[in-house]
């Protein structure tokens, strides 16, 4: 037979250790979190200066519907737009970033993080710089068929595409707003 005693003793305890669990996570958390932002900012500063190199400063900015994008100036001038766009490629969670210049041309496209299958629409599409240099010179109206996806990636390659088609969508709503 079930005794209280035993019962009420192992709820005491379990409730001891859910409590000393839970307070070392939380205590993991308050040390650990500064410095998690701290280098998640390093990251987004050192792609933004990748994204569009020459310029010296950046500003995050927000349209109406809340979409952030950065925009890049040289002493004061405008000198091309940043936007972080989300798509799924064979797995959900591709993030680029892309550099813009005034006229909405494409400067760079950056990967910022993937969960691609490594051997696949990792080594043949995320760091397959050729298939990226497609997207290079490119501007606002072009037609998303002119990048030719990659052989054994085509999925992993249309994601990319339609990140990037997506940040040139923002990019014109961003002329619009101006």
């Amino acid at each position: 037979m079930i005794d209280l005693k035993d019962i009420a003793r192992c709820t005491i305890i379990l409730a001891a250790i859910g409590a000393v669990s839970g307070g070392s996570i939380a205590a993991t958390r308050n040390l650990t979190g500064p410095i998690v932002e701290a280098r998640a900012r390093e990251k987004l500063s050192h792609s933004l200066s990748f994204a569009i190199p020459h310029a010296d400063s950046y500003s995050e900015k927000t349209l109406p519907n809340g979409t952030p994008y950065y925009v890049a100036e040289v002493a004061g001038e405008v000198v091309g737009y940043i936007i972080q766009t989300t798509r799924s490629g064979y797995n959900p969670g591709l993030t680029l970033l892309t550099g813009l210049d005034p006229q909405g041309t494409i400067l760079n496209v950056q990967v910022l993080s993937h969960e691609e299958t490594p051997s696949i629409g990792g080594s043949k599409v995320i760091n397959n710089l050729n298939f990226f240099a497609q997207f290079l010179g490119k501007g606002p109206t072009f037609a998303p068929e002119e990048i030719h996806t990659v052989s054994q990636a085509t999925i992993s390659s249309q994601g990319v595409r339609n990140a990037v088609v997506a940040a040139l969508d923002i990019y014109s709503k961003i002329v619009a707003e101006r």
